[in-house]
């Protein structure tokens, strides 16, 4: 069986972090020489046999081949900005947007809930 997420070599800079994981059989994630900075932290292991809703267990070795050593297991300081909000107001001149509105996003989610 292949791993849920597979890194190949030469990435850099990848984080995974905050997920839940039902793997099954074989590693939740594969990591392949010559990787830096990859950081795999706030991730739970469900088993596929546990009841819904358990907290299952924190990931450790055995759910990640290749190259363990290479696995940063603390969260990133320091992560630069992310989402709809880091995006600035001209970054979807590739769409043919010239400007978007400023993101709010408590607007919207209380569009979403009404």
């Amino acid at each position: 069986r292949r791993p849920e997420i597979a890194i190949p070599a030469g990435l850099k800079d990848v984080h995974i972090l905050d997920n839940t994981f039902v793997p099954g059989q074989s590693p939740v994630l594969s990591v392949a020489k010559g990787c830096g900075r990859i950081s795999f932290a706030g991730t739970t292991i469900a088993e596929a046999s546990s009841a819904a809703g358990s907290a299952g267990r924190p990931a450790g070795d055995a759910d990640i081949a290749g190259a363990p050593a290479d696995v940063l297991r603390d969260r990133p300081r320091d992560l630069p900005p992310v989402g709809p909000a880091a995006l600035p107001l001209d970054g979807a001149r590739h769409l043919a947007v010239p400007r978007l509105p400023p993101w709010n996003e408590a607007a919207m989610w209380a569009a979403r809930a009404s």
